[in-house]
């Protein structure tokens, strides 16, 4: 299997909790997503904060595939808080800093952007679990940006590959990599059984 494959099947029968998909695919009713559109599909990585061998292997995949890209990131910046459990990770085995990036100003104390230190000149590593619109990371990486870090890519460990999500990372100026793709979570589903020729068909719609 390919390496996207592995992290498919990882994400949909974790070894630590095969009963317990990071994906859901609708039956009755599709889901709503905090942006308030409809959806067939919900995706919901945190879960892997509670099974430390899928976590660990995905951590592993995420260090493999920053080598891959070529890039050499200084430091890594978590969406938060959706990413900010695989950042930590993350951190602690390429022995970098980490911030966590807010999509939102606090709304006490301070009212900051970004939790941690941003050393202006070095170049930040935006991290995300799910690549959607795009929009949690490229505000991520312009908060970074706006306390003078460099921002060149994001990582995933996942993305829906929508054309119009990729429109708007390339008028961020930013480069989006991720581990694995929706078409390959598709394709592995139907592997494991979780979906059928029928509902893919209606998610793909």
């Amino acid at each position: 299997m390919s390496g996207a494959e592995i992290v498919a099947e990882l994400l949909l029968a974790p070894p630590d909790r095969p009963d317990r998909s990071c994906f859901e695919f609708f039956k009755d009713e599709p889901f709503r997503w905090t942006s308030g559109t409809i959806h067939p599909v919900y995706t919901d990585n945190r879960l892997l904060q509670s099974m430390p061998t899928a976590r660990d292997i995905i951590t592993d995949y995420m260090a493999d595939e920053i080598v891959a890209a070529e890039i050499t990131p200084e430091g890594l910046a978590a969406v938060f808080s959706s990413a900010i459990f695989h950042t930590d990770g993350l951190a602690r085995m390429l022995g970098l800093p980490m911030v966590t990036a807010r999509t939102e100003p606090k709304s006490h104390g301070t009212g900051k952007f970004i939790e941690g230190i941003i050393d202006p000149g070095l170049n930040y590593l935006v991290i995300e679990d799910l690549f959607s619109t795009g929009g949690s990371a490229i505000k991520a990486a312009n908060a970074v940006r706006q306390e003078g870090g460099i921002v060149t890519h994001a990582l995933s460990i996942v993305t829906y590959g929508w054309p119009e999500t990729y429109h708007r990372f390339k008028e961020a100026n930013l480069i989006p990599i991720s581990l694995t793709n929706f078409s390959t979570i598709l394709r592995v589903a139907i592997k494991l059984g979780q979906v059928d020729e029928k509902m893919k068909a209606i998610i793909e719609d």
